[in-house]
């Protein structure tokens, strides 16, 4: 077929609407998408909590609906996230990361990643600091600029909103076709 269709269209075209015709979100959820070239979608979904929580009853939330808390570790998810939560005003935001140095953090899948690829630490207000705790959140950093915060993980007082990330549909990830956005 991919053949045959490589004959009349670009087949990079053919292979793009194959692949993005399968992958797409439950009702209510939000797909990152490259704000670039808004064609171009990926494999994560985005639940808007409107509500704030203490980070540890945020983790638990996201986890009932099989996902977990949004991380970030690009500039492009940064700036989709922050335009999600900004938009709808749910702002600060819990970011789904523990840190133990500015430059080593983990996600919630166990993945540890160096943030010499993508951080947004807000080194005005003398970010990171881990006297203040090892998890982040995203607040204002000046009245024009956004960043990263360190917080307690296990503060029961402190809540901020949160976004809960989750696998999109799509031929590995099946989902009923009632629930597509």
């Amino acid at each position: 077929l991919l053949l045959l269709l490589s004959c009349f269209f670009d087949i990079s075209l053919v292979r793009f609407l194959l692949l993005t015709a399968n992958c797409f979100c439950n009702i209510g959820a939000v797909q990152f998408y490259d704000a670039d070239d808004k064609c171009k979608k990926y494999g994560e979904c985005y639940h808007l909590s409107s509500f704030a929580l203490p980070l540890e009853s945020a983790e638990y939330a996201c986890e009932g609906i099989g996902g977990h808390l949004s991380d970030i570790y690009s500039e492009k998810k940064a700036n989709f996230l922050r335009g999600l939560h900004l938009s709808t005003d749910l702002y600060p935001f819990w970011v789904g990361l523990h840190c133990e140095t500015s430059s080593l953090c983990s996600g919630a899948r166990n993945y540890t990643f160096d943030t010499n690829n993508y951080e947004n630490w807000c080194v005005k207000k003398a970010q990171p600091n881990f006297n203040n705790g090892n998890c982040v959140y995203e607040d204002y950093c000046s009245e024009t600029s956004y960043g990263w915060f360190t917080a307690e993980c296990d503060d029961i007082i402190t809540d901020h909103y949160f976004s809960c990330q989750t696998d999109a549909c799509s031929i590995s990830n099946f989902c009923s076709q009632e629930s597509q956005v």
